[in-house]
């Protein structure tokens, strides 16, 4: 997969700002990093200065601000996110959880690692649990990241707990990984 930024590197704090009503409306922001580090920076201040809910999916992966993580309440990296955040190695389960509680000690409140076929582990400061991910043959694996951070958006949104919406965000990026094309593969709910 290549990242091209080409107009996403163009979105600017103003362009965030000019938008602020929309961060009333909404309830989670959920964000990345394909666009300028300023520009998610603002977003989640936004966002935090108004009770929403945020989950960033630190894609790529970059050293971030403790500043930022205070404001972040979900943080889902994969393994070599988290070891970039963390300044950690993570080749293990117990790599995961020792360099979460690195990153929890930095503000972020949940910390929900993806560990691809492994499946993926939520941190807390008092607590973790692993959810499975079955064994399969994957077809295409783009895009099932960003998969399972929506499935976990919607899991928060409609209520589930963390444990319950990791188990659908899990489902959602298996859908995604069993065919070919990062936007064709994306389900309904329907589907899931």
């Amino acid at each position: 997969m290549v990242l091209v930024p080409g107009a996403n590197h163009t979105l600017s704090v103003e362009d965030i700002t000019k938008q602020e009503a929309l961060f009333d409306s909404c309830d989670i922001l959920l964000t990345q990093l394909e666009v300028p580090l300023s520009v998610v920076e603002k977003a989640v201040e936004l966002a935090y200065s108004k009770g929403k809910t945020v989950i960033l999916n630190p894609a790529p992966a970059q050293v971030l601000s403790p500043k930022l993580l205070k404001m972040v309440h979900y943080l889902t990296p994969n393994e070599h996110e988290l070891a970039t955040i963390s300044r950690e190695k993570v080749e293990s389960i117990d790599d995961a959880i020792q360099a979460s509680h690195q990153v929890i000690s930095l503000g972020v409140e949940h910390v929900i690692t993806t560990l691809g076929a492994k499946g993926s582990i939520h941190v807390t400061q008092d607590s973790h649990d692993l959810v499975h991910s079955e064994p399969m043959q994957p077809v295409d694996t783009t895009g099932a990241g960003d998969a399972y951070n929506a499935g976990l958006a919607t899991g928060l949104l409609t209520g589930l707990s963390v444990l319950d919406t990791m188990h659908l965000a899990t489902k959602v990026s298996r859908k995604v990984i069993m065919k070919e094309g990062a936007q064709p593969s994306i389900p309904t709910m329907e589907e899931i």
